[in-house]
């Protein structure tokens, strides 16, 4: 993984951040294949509000 490395070289204090796909990923696979659709739709619903505020009740 030489990118985040080259990246904090190149710019000191960049902050890192990840994917809305891989975010996505790492939570569902903390919930029970059972719970996965019904979070994967509440996560969907806060990655598509238009302001933080809207977010904030999609959870």
């Amino acid at each position: 993984m030489g990118f985040w490395p080259a990246l904090e070289e190149i710019y000191p204090g960049t902050r890192h951040q990840r994917c809305w796909v891989h975010k996505m990923m790492n939570a569902l696979n903390c919930l029970q294949k059972s719970l996965q659709p019904k979070g994967k739709q509440a996560l969907h619903e806060v990655w598509q509000a238009a302001i933080r505020e809207d977010a904030k009740k999609g959870v």
